[in-house]
């Protein structure tokens, strides 16, 4: 066959091609939770997968600092309460990036009292304003060059205002965009 045929016939073939069926999982912060609490709980033997992590820390002399953080608290709620319990059980702080429109009265009561019962385990921040992609093309951005300064600093203010509310001075002053992108324009309207 010369190339043309063999393009043709290829081409022939890919009109009754059908891709075999793909089962994605899209419940990650489920099992990642899952995981965490398997890891903590069980008696790992030496041979395992995360052998060669605990190699490398134990020829350290240093220690290693560590940050725990949970990302867009006011969706999915009952998962964050779940996390909680395994942070708490290890005693293991964790900081919880709060998405402001997203959080409702029930759920920042909710969250009060569990943090007061943490014994300063747990911290709060602003985690944007919405947790909405305002970008047209590109990868998904709150925080990005489809808005300028002035609109960035309206929304970091209305969402300070409302976690300032919701959770009378118990917010750190840090502010994590969603999908950790931002320009110099969120960084001078911070």
């Amino acid at each position: 066959k010369t190339d043309a045929e063999s393009l043709a016939c290829e081409i022939e073939k890919a009109f009754t091609f059908r891709p075999r069926p793909l089962s994605l999982n899209f419940d990650g912060g489920a099992a990642s939770s899952a995981i965490i609490s398997k890891l903590l709980t069980q008696s790992i033997p030496p041979a395992d997968w995360l052998e060669p992590v605990r190699r490398a820390l134990q020829n350290r002399n240093r220690p290693v600092k560590v940050f725990f953080r949970n990302d867009d608290a006011g969706v999915e709620n009952e998962r964050l309460f779940h996390l909680l319990g395994v942070f708490e059980n290890f005693a293991v702080p964790l900081d919880i990036a709060v998405i402001p429109k997203a959080v409702s009265t029930e759920f920042a009561e909710k969250l009060r009292e569990r943090i007061s019962r943490s014994h300063g385990l747990f911290n709060l921040h602003q985690h944007g304003y919405s947790h909405v992609n305002h970008e047209r093309e590109n990868r998904k951005c709150e925080f990005g060059p489809a808005r300028n300064k002035r609109h960035q600093f309206e929304d970091i203010a209305k969402g300070q205002k409302i976690l300032a509310t919701l959770f009378d001075g118990l917010t750190q002053p840090i502010f994590t965009p969603p999908w950790n992108r931002c320009l110099s324009e969120t960084v001078a309207a911070l």
